[in-house]
């Protein structure tokens, strides 16, 4: 490795550590919150029919339970070619899906209405082949107006670079 790509490698690995660091100190603190949203049949046949369904009368009586993970997203500006993204932290750059978790402890109902709130609950730094890694674990937690428990989505973000500019 030339020296030069050794002291970006270093500056890059500085970045990702501070950025950790930062994120590592406010563990448990609720990045976001949201709600309530009503569960619409609406919705719930879109979102069948991303799936590659029809969204048939009958199916849209059903409400899937992965659902949940898009609840809380803002809107997409679709005439801008931008992925949506929640950005917990300036200094990581380079971010991919480092895979979902859902915890399910009741089913959904049409005309629902659902409450979430969303804290940060990792933060850490992992050596991988090509560098240091910056892993961040989100958890969303939901639940209904009556204060029952829906479930839970751990959103993990790998960060594979400094600050994006």
């Amino acid at each position: 490795m030339s020296e030069r790509s050794s002291d970006g490698q270093e500056a890059i690995r500085r970045q990702i550590t501070a950025g950790i660091a930062a994120l590592s100190a406010r563990i448990g603190e609720e990045i976001a919150s949201w709600g309530p949203v009503e569960i619409d049949r609406t919705t719930v046949s879109r979102y069948w029919e991303a799936l590659g369904f029809p969204g048939r009368p009958r199916d849209c009586e059903i409400v899937p339970l992965t659902l949940l993970a898009l609840l809380p997203r803002r809107p997409v500006d679709i005439n801008r070619d931008v992925r949506p993204s929640e950005q917990v932290d300036n200094a990581l750059g380079n971010p991919v899906n480092g895979g979902t978790t859902f915890t399910i402890k009741r089913a959904l109902h049409i005309g629902e209405r659902v409450r979430g709130r969303t804290a940060l609950t990792e933060a850490f730094v992992r050596e991988g082949r090509s560098g240091p890694l910056g892993i961040v674990v989100k958890q969303t937690s939901f639940w209904g107006d009556d204060g029952t428990e829906i479930g839970a989505v751990d959103r993990t973000t790998i960060y594979r670079g400094g600050i994006e500019r």
